[in-house]
């Protein structure tokens, strides 16, 4: 019977010691809620063009303290393009901020060799203070790279520059 009291005792223990940690971890990564509206799905041709992938990021600060030193980080999985970290000085209290600009460079030669399609993720990491206070990563399909569907991009270009050529 005292053992079966002891075994509880720890069981209640941990289990409190986990329901602690859940909370610290949740108190940590419920400051900020975060938008993101991007592209499901990409290929050369977005590439080529520089589309955007993402369009816009918000990012709302649901603490009653304002959020200083943020950094934004997108990191894309596999690595088919790099951006360059944003800085943000700070989100007041219960306010939000939309981010519309990033300079996520996606990578010609990444796409060209691309034979099969592939599920990759962007990750958005938010730190305030050097402390995390989101990370989340999105879907996001690439397509494979054909050069068949842009060669008539190329014959319609010969035939702008050679009259009756194309019939």
């Amino acid at each position: 019977m005292a053992e079966e009291k002891r075994i509880i005792s720890v069981f209640f223990v941990i289990l409190q010691s986990l329901i602690y940690t859940v909370f610290a971890m949740n108190e940590r990564l419920d400051k900020v809620k975060v938008q993101c509206d991007y592209l499901p799905l990409i290929n050369f041709a977005i590439q080529q063009n520089g589309a955007s992938i993402i369009h816009q990021l918000s990012i709302e600060n649901t603490t009653p303290a304002p959020l200083k030193d943020i950094q934004v980080q997108i990191t894309t999985e596999p690595t088919f393009g790099n951006a360059a970290p944003i800085a943000v000085a700070q989100i007041p209290p219960n306010e939000s901020i939309c981010l519309s600009s990033f300079n996520l460079t996606l990578s010609a030669n990444y796409f060209t060799q691309l034979t099969e399609r592939l599920s990759g993720n962007l990750k958005i990491e938010i730190t305030s203070e050097a402390e995390s206070v989101f990370c989340q990563t999105y879907p996001i399909d690439i397509l494979a790279y054909d050069p068949q569907s842009y060669s008539h991009c190329a014959d319609h270009q010969e035939s702008r520059f050679h009259p009756g050529t194309m019939d």
